[in-house]
């Protein structure tokens, strides 16, 4: 399973992906010409970033989110202190010459990405309470209430419907 690995002034490199990304990307850094302390990603010819290097996937090998034969661009990401992106480089010169729509999908990934993160944050936890501003009471969040006409309800015959009683300790004796 080999990638290609497209960098610099149309340098490319064939990279096998049969790795974890802790030897993946590493790689990678060393033959691109990046730093150590750099985080390096790649992203398709399209722009869709592939997020190779959070955590959780350290283990993980490569081939697991690439696709065998493709051709990926390594980025530079710069995040804050918010862990946000805040930057980010190709590591292709000429890139908006070459790629023009990469740009502007790695831009609209990450602005897409924000705005659901803050979704989460402002959406109230599940059982929380908040007053209404009419009443001023506090109406429950973690209730379903669901109302049924009786005439949806399937009607059932006494003799689809057997209940037994329980007989309490009591055997039936054989004759």
């Amino acid at each position: 399973m080999f990638i290609v690995v497209k960098y610099a002034d149309n340098q490319k490199m064939l990279v096998n992906s049969l790795c974890t990304m802790k030897i993946f990307l590493p790689y990678i850094k060393e033959k691109t010409g990046c730093q150590k302390e750099d985080e390096v990603d790649l992203t398709d010819e399209a722009g869709f970033l592939k997020h190779l290097s959070e955590k959780n996937k350290e283990d993980q090998h490569a081939n697991q989110f690439l696709i065998s034969r493709e051709t990926y661009l390594p980025v530079i990401l710069q995040r804050n202190k918010n862990n946000y992106l805040e930057n980010f480089k190709v590591m292709v010169n000429n890139v908006e010459e070459q790629y023009p729509e990469i740009l502007e999908n790695l831009q609209q990934q990450e602005s897409k990405k924000k705005a659901a993160q803050n979704d989460e944050l402002s959406t109230p936890v599940k059982g929380s309470h908040r007053t209404s501003p009419q009443s001023g009471k506090t109406p429950p969040t973690n209730r379903l209430l669901v109302a049924r006409p009786e005439a949806a309800l399937p009607k059932r015959s006494r003799s689809s419907v057997q209940i037994s009683p329980k007989t309490k300790g009591k055997k039936k004796k054989k004759k």
